[in-house]
């Protein structure tokens, strides 16, 4: 089945009528890679995050009405209207995959509970992976300088990251459990520089290439706006 495919059949299955959740939560499950995560301006939601948004939407009896939906090699473009009682709104969206081999390599890599810590702007495995997103997009190339066991949990690395908008070097120290890293944070002020000149890169780019407007949908239990969207597995 194609992604378009699993994608109308998700959406087909917001019908106005009463379920419960965990009827069509293996639609959800197929339609969304366990490292999903939308961004939207300075937001992170991750899958399970997305779960609860949807899981409230069938609770409200919602429709969807499909609007637009093409797809290409590695992405999905939509458009859908979803209305209950409560609210309407239109929903546009274009998701890009994160190819599996890239994805199963940095979840090899980053524990789920990883921080790094910079610039007094922490960023969790969700953010941290949104950030390697925009690079692979631009044709980054990473060489590593340098990888140094400092103790049996901690380790050093620094490395060049060049694209057409930056060449810096991170210098990093970070901790490590079960083989996968918890935690990092820069070694000096140059790391720290560098840091900020990569956020920066990331922030232009998002200006830059947004091509999504993603609609709002008011969680009824705390009255707030939370964003929602779909993007392929």
């Amino acid at each position: 089945m194609s992604i378009k495919d699993k994608f109308q059949s998700y959406l087909a299955a917001l019908d106005g009528s009463p379920k419960d959740f965990s009827s069509v939560e293996h639609l959800f499950e197929d339609l969304y890679h366990p490292a999903f995560v939308l961004k939207e301006k300075k937001n992170i939601v991750g899958r399970e995050q997305m779960k609860q948004i949807h899981a409230k939407a069938f609770e409200l009896r919602s429709k969807a009405t499909l609007l637009i939906c093409t797809t290409s090699s590695d992405a999905i473009e939509f458009k859908f209207r979803m209305t209950n009682n409560h609210w309407e709104i239109d929903t546009h969206c274009i998701a890009e995959d994160f190819s599996e081999e890239v994805c199963h390599m940095f979840e090899q890599v980053y524990h789920d509970d990883f921080v790094y810590q910079a610039d007094g702007n922490p960023a969790n495995k969700q953010q941290m992976k949104q950030f390697q997103t925009d690079f692979f997009k631009v044709g980054s190339k990473a060489t590593l300088l340098l990888f140094k066991e400092v103790s049996p949990d901690t380790i050093e690395f620094k490395f060049r990251m060049v694209n057409s908008k930056i060449d810096v070097i991170v210098h990093n120290i970070a901790k490590v459990i079960d083989n996968k890293l918890i935690a990092s944070e820069p070694v000096d002020q140059s790391s720290i520089a560098s840091v900020g000149s990569i956020r920066k890169f990331c922030q232009a780019y998002e200006t830059e290439m947004a091509t999504a407007s993603i609609g709002k949908l008011p969680l009824v239990e705390d009255d707030q706006d939370s964003g929602v969207a779909t993007a392929p597995r």
